[in-house]
């Protein structure tokens, strides 16, 4: 199972991947409670309400690690996923870029699957901003994930993304309106649409040390 890390905060701890790492060691956390836990336009708790707190540690040289988790809703004997992720990021000129491997488990079932993505963020003005990912499964299965946001106010920010996988087997799409309270706290409004499932839509709200 190929998954995607959206811009939307119903997955803001995995999206927290792409930012480069600090010069010094350091730990980050922070947890994000939204109505629906939504991966590649498909819900992963039948709809209903997710809690997904994360750590993450800032090595140094910008290589960082972390855990991320989030309660889910298959119909099957699993209960939660738990993520566990490593990469490295720094910058070239102005484009940013992040390298990460991430492993993913269920706590009935265990491993389930892995993904290595390469993602690319830059500034096309000083209001808009755009992230190309390259996501493998490491089988053979590959996704390309084209995302934009715009500063449309102070403090808010209207956001896409649309990945497609490479072979032909589906699409997904994702919009949305964030707004950040503090340096601390977002809340998160996003519309999702995958081949072959119903809509979904998730509002949450982040909180981020």
């Amino acid at each position: 199972m190929l998954k995607v890390s959206y811009i939307s905060a119903g997955v803001v701890a995995l999206s927290a991947m792409g930012g480069v790492a600090l010069a010094e060691p350091s730990v980050s956390y922070g947890v994000t409670v939204t109505s629906n836990y939504v991966s590649g336009g498909v819900t992963q708790t039948d709809g209903g309400a997710a809690i997904q707190p994360y750590i993450e540690f800032d090595i140094g040289a910008g290589f960082y690690a972390g855990i991320w988790a989030s309660n889910v809703d298959f119909g099957t004997a699993d209960n939660f996923e738990y993520d566990l992720y490593v990469g490295y990021g720094g910058s070239f000129g102005s484009i940013e870029y992040d390298v990460s491997y991430l492993r993913y488990y269920y706590d009935d079932s265990g491993f389930d699957s892995e993904e290595l993505i390469l993602t690319f963020d830059y500034a096309l003005t000083d209001k808009i901003a755009a992230s190309s990912s390259l996501s493998s499964d490491l089988m053979g299965a590959e996704s390309f994930t084209q995302g934009v946001s715009f500063e449309v106010a102070d403090n808010y920010e209207l956001s896409a993304e649309y990945a497609w996988d490479l072979s032909g087997d589906g699409e997904d799409w994702n919009l949305g309106v964030s707004r950040s309270l503090n340096d601390n706290v977002s809340i998160d409004l996003r519309y999702f649409e995958a081949s072959g499932e119903d809509a979904e839509f998730a509002l949450s709200i982040s909180f981020d040390s």
